[in-house]
């Protein structure tokens, strides 16, 4: 994954990816068990944690915008996408109250 700025446009580039949560438990039938619940829960915070530690704030947070990938690295794990509404931290006070 690589992200920027480029003449003042913001850019981000990831591979392609599979479904997204939403569309995966409604496909299944309404019907995840508690370990995969737990399992995908966990893998969304785990996913904007990161986020969050790169200093982007992602807010956006519902099952559309969690992914699971197709291939390589990501391979049926969970990943985030749309990041239409994320911001680089730019607010010291806000930043020194999230943690380093």
């Amino acid at each position: 994954m690589d992200y920027g700025d480029s003449d003042g446009v913001r850019f981000l580039v990831m591979e392609r990816l599979g479904t997204n949560l939403l569309d995966l438990f409604q496909t299944t039938g309404c019907c995840f068990t508690n370990a995969q619940l737990a399992e995908y829960g966990e893998a969304m915070l785990d996913a904007v944690c990161e986020c969050h530690s790169r200093k982007i704030l992602y807010v956006d947070v519902k099952p559309d915008n969690f992914m699971l990938g197709l291939s390589g690295k990501n391979a049926g794990k969970v990943v985030i996408a749309d990041f239409g509404v994320a911001e680089k931290f730019i607010d010291s006070k806000v930043t020194s109250a999230l943690g380093p």
